[in-house]
C-alpha cells in the first residue's frame, strides 16, 4: 500500500538519521583520576578527560599505528561502517525498487552487512565497562604516598561514563534491526 511505502521510507530516512547521530555523537566520556593523572596533569599539561564517539574511538584504536590498524579496522567495520553500509542499503532498496533477482540480491546483500553490525555486543561490553572499569583500574596501583596528593587517596581510576547521545546507538540499533526485517519481509 502506499501508507506502508511512505510509512517504510520515513522509517528509512530516520533510521538513517539515528544511525548517523550514533557514530558522530559523543556518546562515552572517559575520566581519569587520581594522584598520578593529577601530577601528570599538573606538570606536563595531561588532559586525559574526553569524550569519544564510535567514530573517534575508532580511531583512537589506530592511533599507534603497526598492528593497532588491524583492530581499528576490526572495531571499525562492525561499529561504523557496518550500520551505515547497512541504513544506506535499506534507503537504496526503498529508492531504487528492483524486481526479480536484482531484488533478491539486494536484500541478500543487506542481510549479509547485517552480520558486520555489533552495536548489540558493543552495548553489552560498553555496559561492563562502565560497570567495572572503576574498580580494576583503582586496584591496580595502590601506595599510601597517592594519599598526600589526591582527595580520595587513589593513585589511577579511570571511568567509561555513558552520555545522553548514548541512546541514539540505541534508538539507531533497534531501528536498524525493525527496517532491515521489514524490507527482506517485503
Amino acid at each position: 500500500s502506499i501508507i506502508g511505502r511512505y510509512t517504510q521510507l520515513a522509517l528509512c530516512l530516520v533510521t538513517l538519521f539515528a544511525v548517523g547521530a550514533g557514530i558522530f555523537s559523543n556518546t562515552i566520556q572517559r575520566t581519569v583520576q587520581g594522584a598520578i593523572p593529577a601530577v601528570l596533569r599538573d606538570v606536563l599539561g595531561f588532559v586525559w578527560n574526553r569524550p569519544y564517539s564510535l567514530f573517534t574511538l575508532v580511531q583512537t584504536t589506530g592511533a599507534a599505528g603497526g598492528w593497532d590498524y588491524l583492530l581499528m579496522g576490526t572495531f571499525g567495520l562492525f561499529v561504523v561502517a557496518g550500520p551505515a553500509i547497512r541504513a544506506v542499503l535499506c534507503l537504496l532498496s526503498w529508492l531504487v525498487p528492483l524486481k526479480g533477482s536484482n531484488q533478491q540480491k539486494l536484500l541478500a546483500t543487506i542481510e549479509l552487512v547485517g552480520a558486520f553490525c555489533a552495536w548489540e555486543v558493543f552495548i553489552v561490553a560498553v555496559c561492563m565497562v562502565d560497570m567495572l572499569m572503576p574498580s580494576i583500574t583503582s586496584t591496580v596501583i595502590m601506595k599510601p604516598e597517592c594519599k598526600s596528593i589526591s582527595d580520595d587517596g587513589k593513585c589511577l581510576e579511570v571511568d567509561f561514563d555513558l552520555q545522553k547521545p548514548f541512546h541514539w546507538i540505541l534508538i539507531g540499533g533497534s531501528m536498524l534491526i525493525v527496517l532491515s526485517n521489514w524490507i527482506a519481509g517485503d
